[in-house]
């Protein structure tokens, strides 16, 4: 790799890499998006813009892994003339969320912060970097669309529709959107020699100058999840009777949590993530607990009102109108 530094200013390269105003404006002092630009850089040189139109990034949820719904991806994105050229391990923690999704942040709630942190963080997971044909929009720009919406039912011809997203947070993947968050979520997802081996993989798929191999699925702990709110009450409630066992006053806590969980389901009552843990003290419920965060997906409120990402799909239409 050569050891200069970009040749293409930093505020100029993003305004190549984004059609969105803020986040060009956000991104040009970002720290992952600067330290990122100088890897990618200087990994592609004078390639890196015609390059960066053609890759992209997904991240896998940890409820895909548990249903294995990772697997059928690939297929999927074939019919759509892309291809996995590398995956790479990550640990999915609050720490990657919190930066992936700094600037959308306080669209979430705090019970969708909670859950996240206490019951599907940390755990291990993996990215695919893939690799498309060039179009009128890049390779992320048209992922991301394909990859369907988090905020309402995904439409059944979306990756997440495929897949059989039950709700808005259990959506299974995350998309980079555009050029410029490749740049930007490479850099928080990888250590510098991972993604040095990333980045030459995707070269070598793109250039075609040698037999590209195909990438291995990494070994993940996997289970085989039922996602049905019942299914998970139910798993709630054997865990609950295990950890009850001999235990009266545990039993009667016990049932106390049940009648919360139906109360809400009911519409009786608000469920609240704080609420609900605070139930569960004492049962020594070790975390994270998937089973937790899936029911806890179906009852929360997740986004918070009034409240709006930093790039909508209107500001990505933009890409359609470039010259």
């Amino acid at each position: 790799m050569r050891s200069s530094l970009p040749i293409i200013p930093l505020d100029a390269a993003c305004s190549c890499l984004t059609v969105v105003r803020a986040k060009r404006e956000a991104y040009v002092e970002d720290g992952y998006f600067r330290e990122g630009w100088h890897h990618v850089s200087a990994a592609w040189g004078a390639e890196v813009f015609d390059m960066l139109e053609r890759v992209a990034l997904i991240l896998f949820k940890p409820e895909a892994l548990a249903t294995s719904r990772d697997l059928a991806v690939p297929a999927i994105l074939g019919e759509f003339d892309m291809a996995v050229a590398a995956t790479a391990l990550v640990c999915y923690d609050s720490r990657l969320l919190q930066s992936i999704w700094h600037y959308n942040i306080s669209v979430a709630t705090i019970d969708r912060l909670v859950i996240q942190t206490r019951y599907a963080c940390p755990s291990r997971s993996y990215l695919l970097a893939v690799v498309g044909r060039r179009g009128q929009v890049p390779v992320s720009v048209r992922l991301k669309r394909l990859k369907g919406s988090a905020s309402s039912a995904p439409a059944s011809a979306t990756l997440r529709g495929r897949l059989g997203s039950p709700n808005g947070l259990l959506n299974f993947l995350h998309t980079s959107e555009e050029p410029a968050d490749f740049v930007r979520e490479l850099a928080i997802s990888l250590p510098w020699a991972e993604r040095q081996r990333v980045l030459n993989a995707l070269k070598l798929a793109l250039t075609g100058t040698e037999p590209a191999l195909k990438p291995s699925t990494p070994k993940v702990p996997r289970r085989k999840m039922q996602l049905e709110l019942n299914r998970a009450v139910r798993r709630l409630a054997d865990k609950l009777g295990v950890a009850s066992e001999g235990d009266d006053q545990l039993r009667a806590r016990r049932e106390a949590v049940l009648h919360y969980v139906k109360a809400a389901r009911n519409g009786q009552a608000q469920f609240r993530a704080e609420e609900f843990a605070a139930h569960l003290e004492g049962f020594s419920l070790p975390e994270p607990d998937l089973d937790l965060y899936v029911l806890c997906t179906y009852l929360i409120p997740f986004n918070r009102e009034g409240r709006a990402p930093l790039a909508t799909e209107d500001d990505l239409a933009v890409w359609e109108h470039r010259t």
